[in-house]
């Protein structure tokens, strides 16, 4: 069994930091690292940022690099800094088809919309810093929430794990469908992409399990 530890870098927007070398959890034989950058992934200027680019390569991770069983994404704005969580996320993967983590701050779908409407109209009223505005203004809030089930439990997508089946990649094209057709904020469509599969909910805050590079 092999797995493949990735990442994306479109754009520069984070600075280089390795990641510790990983011990072979039980069941994996070989563990192999892929940093995407844009030598890899040459920028699509003339159809959509970088950011949106990089979520390409974070839910088709199983295209760019096939004949894996296991993909492990991990933000470009986190980094494994022990050896042993490669172990820690396979363990919690078990025999489920994909493990994410709880979202840290808000429960449901609907709780993120309610807060990036509350937060876009604190940037534009000049309440609160631009963080939003530049990065995600006009994207279709409303449409995804018609596309979605807005109870459903919200996730952390900065890191997830996977197999690699059928199943999981039709889910995976999914979650790239409401990505791109709606909203670019992609943990808004990942419950309903996966809705079918078994999800294991990684319990630990993301930032106490990784180690942030930003």
């Amino acid at each position: 069994m092999k797995l493949l530890i990735y990442t994306a870098n479109l754009g520069n927007f984070d600075k280089v930091q390795r990641h510790v070398e990983q011990e072979l959890p039980e069941g994996i034989n070989s563990i192999e690292y892929w940093r995407c950058t844009d030598d890899d992934y040459p920028p699509r200027i003339n159809a959509m940022t970088p950011r949106l680019q990089a979520r390409i390569v974070k839910m088709f991770g199983w295209q760019f690099k096939p004949d894996f069983d296991y993909y492990l994404w991990v933000d470009s704005s986190h980094r494994l800094h022990k050896p042993d969580l490669a172990k820690f996320f396979v363990d919690k993967l078990w025999n489920s088809d994909v493990a994410v983590f709880e979202h840290p701050d808000r429960k449901t779908i609907q709780d993120e919309a309610n807060y990036l409407y509350e937060r876009l109209q604190l940037e534009a009223m000049g309440g609160k810093k631009q963080y939003i505005i530049p990065r995600y203004e006009n994207e279709d809030i409303d449409g995804i929430l018609r596309e979605v089930d807005p109870s459903a439990p919200l996730y952390a997508t900065t890191a997830y794990i996977y197999r690699n089946t059928p199943e999981v990649q039709k889910a995976l094209k999914e979650w790239w469908y409401t990505t791109s057709r709606f909203h670019s904020i992609d943990q808004l469509g990942f419950t309903d992409a996966f809705k079918d599969l078994r999800i294991a909910t990684i319990r630990e805050k993301y930032f106490e399990v990784m180690e942030s590079i930003r």
